[in-house]
């Protein structure tokens, strides 16, 4: 991970989340292409806190301000949608 520089396709990622379980089926939304979360860890000493980890898919969207949000899906079924953050993605 390099804070403060775009991502580029093939990156690792950690989105900081509040109130997802660790066991949490999840899939992030860059733009219009999905990516799997493939992991959710706890963050020492913030309660509730969590890093979501992913890998920028292939064909993710380049731009300054590309939105991205979380999907989570409910024992019910139902999927439930992150309010949408925005980051920076260079190809």
């Amino acid at each position: 991970l390099v804070w403060g520089e775009p991502a580029q396709p093939g990156d690792s990622v950690a989105l900081r989340v509040t109130g997802v379980p660790s066991n949490a089926g999840l899939s992030v939304k860059m733009g219009n292409v999905v990516a799997r979360a493939q992991s959710v860890q706890a963050v020492n000493d913030s309660p509730g806190m969590s890093d979501v980890m992913l890998t920028v898919p292939p064909g993710a969207p380049a731009g300054d301000a590309v939105p991205v949000s979380i999907h989570l899906a409910l024992p019910s079924g139902e999927i439930v949608e992150s309010n949408v953050v925005t980051m920076a993605i260079e190809e």
